[in-house]
């Protein structure tokens, strides 16, 4: 693992010099790190790893960066695994890196997410790089330049966005699957994108770097081997030499039209989008006019419901263009028609609205919401705020029991001026579709409404001046979103 001692301008040198150039570039050119950063490197102890460790390593006086290596051993491969984390151990100590070592069991929580040991490992991984991110910027919060952010550095290169590109395309993806590996996401840096495995083999041969070779990469078992081992070496055998050059070039042109796309979206929705918030459920609903929605390009409508996803902070890694056909369908559907989606989202066609939302739930046993009551007196109480989950009603005018039920024929709830409005009624003024009408709680005496529990109240029991005792009603679970 020692570097050649070399004193003179050789070629191999001169070689050095160039990838550690080209990756300096690189990722200048995509804000990856800035001085004083720390970073967390993702060590398996393949060529991969090794060389980005290597060269971060060279760029820490330069960059006055801060690097911790951390390698996460699977609980498979049983010796190879122990030999691999061994040596990652003592490639640290050589480079004077702090080394963390993590120990995980993949097969047992592939079984427990029911996916692939090989997804289940991915995600151990980028789970303990976060996890050790996390825990260095809490070591030094109150450190005086510890304010940036800690960086995860991983060792994808060239080769392996071509092979993501290609795995994309076969299996079927939108633009954005076919842009490749992202330079920059979160927290995540990639600074070998710009290099292929060739340059990184041969700048570990020329700086005398030794690395271990994981047994399973060898194997044709998984999709991706297969396109890494047979697919891309014969495209540059048999069909062009510059064959990944060129799928990475593509990536970056079909990167720019994703962009463009997302922007576009964003501002429309910024535009037509309404957006509301379900405090009972902890989350955001989203409802979009349908002839606005409809107006648009087909592409462009798959990127607004992409792009209002990511706006909702819901994942979009199981949605798929089933589902996103599936959604825009609706445009042409009657209203009250309705898609349940991965994740526990449904869009509904709501009148002229498109709406996507959280499946709601129940919130006791029997489906009804609970209902916390206080009765205070009114100078306790000297204002009435507005609050969508707490409200106070004039005590004294209820005369019979209340109850916490669904609607019933014969419920109405009283306006401003005295008047009464059925129920039925007022849900069809207000738009509210057929299905949904009999899921929404309601506090009622008798058949008299007095709150639509997240809505409106009676105006019968509002508090006024005269009144002499309030009843407080909080719904338990709610916030105070106003």
């Amino acid at each position: 693992m020692r570097r050649n001692e070399r004193g003179d301008g050789t070629k191999e040198e001169r070689g050095r010099d160039r990838m550690r150039e080209k990756v300096s570039r690189y990722m200048e050119k995509n804000g990856m790190l800035k001085a004083g950063q720390r970073v967390v490197v993702g060590l398996s102890g393949g060529a991969d790893s090794v060389c980005l460790l290597s060269l971060l390593s060279d760029m820490r006086s330069s960059l006055s960066i801060r690097l911790r290596a951390v390698h996460v051993h699977h609980g498979l491969r049983g010796q190879e695994a122990d030999r691999d984390a061994d040596f990652s151990r003592e490639l640290c100590r050589k480079l004077d890196i702090p080394f963390i070592l993590k120990m995980e069991n993949a097969h047992q929580e592939a079984q427990n997410r029911r996916i692939s040991e090989e997804e289940a490992g991915r995600l151990l991984r980028y789970e303990a790089f976060e996890q050790e991110a996390a825990r260095w910027e809490e070591e030094e919060r109150e450190q005086e330049g510890a304010a940036l952010p800690v960086r995860i550095a991983v060792a994808h290169h060239g080769d392996d966005s071509a092979e993501t590109i290609l795995y994309h395309l076969f299996r079927g993806s939108g633009l954005r699957g076919l842009a490749g590996i992202a330079p920059v996401r979160g927290r995540v840096i990639r600074p070998l994108l710009c290099v292929s495995r060739q340059e990184i083999l041969e700048y570990l041969r020329e700086e005398g770097l030794s690395y271990v070779t994981d047994s399973t990469n060898l194997l044709n078992d998984y999709t991706r081997n297969r396109l890494r081992n047979q697919i891309l070496p014969m495209a540059v055998q048999e069909i062009n030499r510059g064959a990944v050059e060129h799928i990475l070039r593509a990536g970056e042109i079909i990167g720019e039209a994703d962009q463009f796309f997302r922007e576009r979206a964003g501002k429309f929705l910024k535009k037509e989008g309404i957006w509301k918030e379900s405090c009972l459920e902890k989350s955001r609903m989203l409802a979009v006019p349908v002839s606005a929605l409809g107006s648009l390009a087909h592409i462009e409508q798959g990127y607004v419901i992409r792009e209002a996803f990511s706006e909702l902070g819901w994942p979009l890694r199981n949605i798929d263009a089933s589902h996103i056909e599936s959604i825009l369908s609706l445009l042409d559907g009657r209203t009250g028609a309705g898609a349940d989606l991965p994740g526990g989202v449904r869009a509904e066609r709501v009148y002229e609205n498109l709406v996507l939302k959280k499946k709601e739930r129940a919130a006791a046993k029997d489906g009804l919401p609970r209902l916390s009551m206080e009765v205070i007196p009114r100078e306790n109480q000297a204002e009435i705020p507005k609050n969508r989950y707490t409200k106070w009603f004039d005590y004294d005018k209820i005369k019979d029991t209340l109850s916490v039920r669904y609607r019933l024929p014969g419920d109405y709830i009283t306006l401003k001026g005295g008047g009464r409005k059925s129920l039925k009624s007022l849900f069809i003024d207000e738009k509210i579709p057929r299905e949904m009408r009999g899921s929404i709680p309601l506090l009622a005496e008798g058949n008299h409404v007095l709150w639509m529990i997240g809505g409106r109240i009676s105006e019968y029991y509002k508090v006024t001046e005269q009144t002499k005792r309030i009843l407080k009603v909080h719904l338990d679970g709610g916030t105070n979103c106003g």
